[in-house]
């Protein structure tokens, strides 16, 4: 059985643990539309909304809109990686920019450490590395509440720390 379009948003809004609101705003539409494609009032979307809910969600577009194909895209991202992305959108741009900088900077990190490694370390070597773990990311946090020119200063203190 073909499942219909308010099926369809629903399932996305299950499995992505969004509310309407969210959807809505995420995608740039009204929640009142959203309203509408969810309780079947809509039958139909554009070519362009289908898009971007994939883009945003990872849903093919064809599946979105018609209900065939495979219904996540190939180029979907993680579930991870989508949460991301909606908070840096709604962040404002110098915030977007530090966390820019802080990705550039983790570029020249050696990762050397793999999965199976972590899970071989001693229980002392996963104590350390949880507790630099949160300090990096409270900094990192702390980073968002200081002024813009001050934040390379921040960036450069935690290489060292790294």
């Amino acid at each position: 059985m073909n499942m219909t379009l308010a099926e369809r948003i629903k399932l996305i809004l299950k499995e992505r643990n969004t509310k309407q609101v969210q959807f809505a705003r995420a995608l740039g539409i009204s929640s009142n539309y959203t309203n509408l494609l969810v309780n079947g009032k809509k039958e139909n979307i554009s070519d362009t909304l289908a898009k971007l809910i994939e883009e945003t969600y990872g849903y093919s577009a064809q599946w979105v809109k018609h209900g065939t194909g495979t219904m996540a895209s190939p180029l979907a991202p993680s579930a991870v990686k989508l949460e991301f992305i909606r908070k840096v959108r709604l962040m404002p741009d110098e915030d977007v920019a530090a966390l820019l900088a802080f990705a550039d900077a983790l570029e020249n990190v050696p990762w050397t450490c793999t999965r199976q490694s972590f899970i071989q370390r001693t229980r002392r070597e996963r104590r350390y590395i949880k507790s630099l773990t949160f300090v990096l990311q409270t900094s990192f946090t702390a980073i968002f509440k200081i002024q813009q020119k001050d934040q390379v200063k921040v960036l450069l203190l935690l290489g060292l720390f790294i």
